[in-house]
């Protein structure tokens, strides 16, 4: 069922694109790599990837707000429940962008964006079988990254960001209140229609 939502969001998101006007809609793919601040219980996080697909409308010359789908990836240092397992944390993102010309440079643009994520947590083993789950909560974000356009309608977008999630997550019938904080650096690929 998780993964249904995701293709009615998608969905829902490519038919808003071609329904719109020209340059008013954008469509970001973004891999990244996640340097966690904090750690799950007494088990420390490796250094994580991932991904995130983010559209997003202009209401303003400077002004988007975005949406988007993303999942990301942890290695443990030390083993959560079995010798080895993952952290896995995916969900949604929601915000305000502002983008503002960098120092007068024609193709660069500096961007600042604050908001929110709906996402949860789940520790898998090494078969991919889940051993604990938060389930879906909200937490915040904020970030700090340029725009450079590198072709009509195309620009990439490296991006600095800050991620805060605190939730329940149980597993073997124990829960415990748990704070999940990454920094993320991110390289965007973006396309504007």
């Amino acid at each position: 069922m998780k993964r249904f939502d995701h293709w009615v969001f998608l969905s829902f998101l490519l038919l808003s694109l071609n329904l719109m006007g020209q340059d008013k809609w954008t469509l970001e793919f973004k891999p990244g790599l996640n340097f966690p601040s904090t750690d799950i219980g007494e088990t420390s996080l490796q250094t994580g990837f991932g991904f995130e697909l983010t559209g997003a409308y202009k209401i303003s010359p400077q002004f988007d707000i975005y949406a988007g789908w993303g999942w990301n990836q942890f290695k443990t240092k030390k083993a959560l429940i079995s010798e080895e397992s993952d952290v896995n944390e995916t969900g949604y993102s929601f915000g305000l962008k502002f983008k503002n010309p960098f120092l007068n440079f024609v193709k660069t643009s500096y961007v600042l964006s604050a908001g929110g994520i709906y996402n949860h947590l789940e520790v898998e083993d090494r078969f991919n079988e889940t051993l604990g789950d938060t389930g879906h909560g909200l937490g915040w974000q904020a970030s700090v990254g340029l725009e450079y356009l590198i072709a009509e309608n195309w620009s990439l977008r490296p991006e600095l960001r800050y991620r805060s999630l605190s939730e329940e997550l149980t597993f073997i019938n124990i829960s415990e209140k748990i704070d999940h904080r990454y920094i993320s650096f991110g390289l965007g690929l973006a396309v504007s229609f």
